[in-house]
């Protein structure tokens, strides 16, 4: 009977049930869209001898959303899905069903229904694989949004290398992540890249998530993303510190426990409402606004969870503000003389200008959002403006970078932004024609030159100040020298 059972739940596991997408490559390209550095929760199936040729020509990717770990699969025509740690349910069963027929004083020899708690999202193998994982993947990757007509778009008021760059880059779409993860996951994106910030999620998942399925012939181990509460009252700067996470340990730890308790968003009269996501009082709202009548309207929120979800109905400069750490500096110093008085503050710790607009595009369906940093400001020098070269990064030029994207590209400018983003990436070089990646790396090749200069002047000017301090000091003692004498 025990040999029966083994065979049975060898053959469950291997068995894979493919769930198709109905979505074309125009649409949506795994490849381009799992790996261009706007998440870090998925990964390359590893390959076995037998898959080997299946696997080169349709590309697998295994990542896990909420407590399901999905396998994803691009043809040539369509996506396709499975549900990993189904086969864990597909085990369980057999194993119940088997026990149950061995058992002669059992009344109930029937079918055993899986037990709900193992598998935290569902309560049947249906639910878990059919049309519910089919709506999760469906909203993850927002399908709804037509695609191909934003590339269409954009390509009418682009230039020709951006032309050449949709062409290559065709279906790459925005996520639409879990705040929680998004804002955690970028918290580790500081001076950093994307090898290295997944090796850190990695770690974090594998010390306070929880374990949904492991393949020891694959070496796979696949967490659910820690909870809030986990973060707050389980970890430790130390024990951050320890798994990688460097100085970024005290942003996580510090915004884990400011989510970790009662929120509020205090929304003015000039404060606009999302069109696309708009919720909560309508009788508030008059044409996308608060009405006149309520000059300032406070909403509190139980958890940071609710906060997250709830900047969805808020317009991109209003996320922005509620995410962007910010103090008031004069309170700040007025904090050590009043013993410890609260101070005014808004934001989480450690997020600043470009983490806040990576969560709002990437989780909070903020999609004008245009993160900023030297990367995106040398490709609005190149493309835009050249006249941005001799600027500092500061928050008006923030808001002046983007809207360069978004008065080119329209409403989905964060989209755009991405795709461009994409093709100074290493990983998509092959996919890109020679001569559009020779323009990027000949302008970076300009840009490095030009910073070499700007290092070498500031080094200059910062030794002949030196020298003439020196020289000051030595006609300072000269002179004291002839009035002693």
């Amino acid at each position: 009977m025990k040999k029966i059972a083994k065979v049975a739940i060898k053959q469950a596991t291997k068995r894979k049930k493919w769930y198709s997408l109905n979505v074309s490559p125009k649409e949506l390209r795994l490849d381009v869209t799992l790996t261009n550095g706007q998440c870090f929760n998925w990964k390359k199936y590893p390959m076995l001898k037998n898959e080997v040729d299946d696997m080169k020509e349709h590309p697998h990717f295994f990542g896990v959303l909420g407590n399901r770990v999905f396998l994803l699969k691009q043809t040539k025509d369509d996506v396709f899905y499975h549900v990993l740690n189904e086969e864990k349910e597909e085990e369980d069963i057999v194993v119940k069903r088997e026990k149950n027929i061995g058992n002669k004083n059992n009344d109930n020899n029937k079918f055993m229904e899986f037990p709900s708690n193992t598998i935290k999202t569902t309560t049947s193998s249906s639910s878990v694989c059919g049309e519910d994982s089919k709506v999760i993947l469906h909203d993850y990757f927002q399908l709804d949004t037509n695609l191909e007509q934003l590339y269409m778009e954009w390509c009418k008021n682009a230039d020709n290398s951006f032309v050449d760059i949709a062409n290559s880059l065709y279906g790459m779409r925005i996520l639409r992540q879990d705040p929680v993860e998004c804002l955690f996951s970028f918290l580790c994106s500081s001076c950093n890249n994307i090898i290295r910030i997944t090796q850190m999620l990695d770690s974090l998942r594998k010390e306070y998530g929880t374990l949904l399925y492991k393949d020891d012939e694959r070496d796979i181990e696949c967490y659910s993303f820690p909870t809030i509460e986990a973060l707050d009252k389980i970890a430790t700067e130390k024990r951050l510190r320890e798994l990688g996470m460097g100085y970024r340990a005290v942003f996580i730890k510090e915004s884990a426990r400011e989510l970790n308790q009662p929120m509020e968003i205090t929304i003015r009269k000039n404060d606009n409402i999302n069109s696309n996501h708009s919720s909560g009082n309508s009788s508030s709202k008059k044409n996308g606004k608060i009405s006149d009548t309520d000059m300032t309207t406070v909403k509190k929120y139980k958890s940071g969870i609710e906060f997250l979800n709830a900047l969805r109905t808020l317009d991109r400069m209003k996320v922005k503000e509620e995410l962007t750490f910010k103090v008031d500096k004069k309170k700040l110093k007025a904090l050590a003389a009043n013993g410890g008085e609260n101070i005014t503050r808004r934001g989480l710790t450690g997020v600043g200008p470009k983490v806040a607009d990576c969560v709002a595009l990437f989780s909070l369906d903020q999609v004008g959002c245009v993160p900023v940093d030297t990367h995106v400001i040398q490709i609005a020098i190149r493309d835009f403006d050249p006249a941005l070269r001799n600027v500092s990064l500061t928050k008006s030029v923030h808001e002046r970078v983007g809207n360069l994207f978004r008065d080119c590209y329209g409403p989905y400018a964060g989209w755009a932004h991405s795709l461009l983003f994409a093709a100074e990436l290493p990983q998509f070089e092959d996919k890109l024609p020679t001569h559009v990646v020779s323009h990027i790396k000949k302008f970076k090749d300009m840009c490095k030159e030009q910073n070499a200069l700007k290092k070498l002047e500031k080094k200059k000017r910062k030794e002949m100040k030196a020298n003439e301090a020196a020289e000051g000091k030595k006609k300072k003692r000269k002179q004291k020298k002839k009035k002693v004498s």
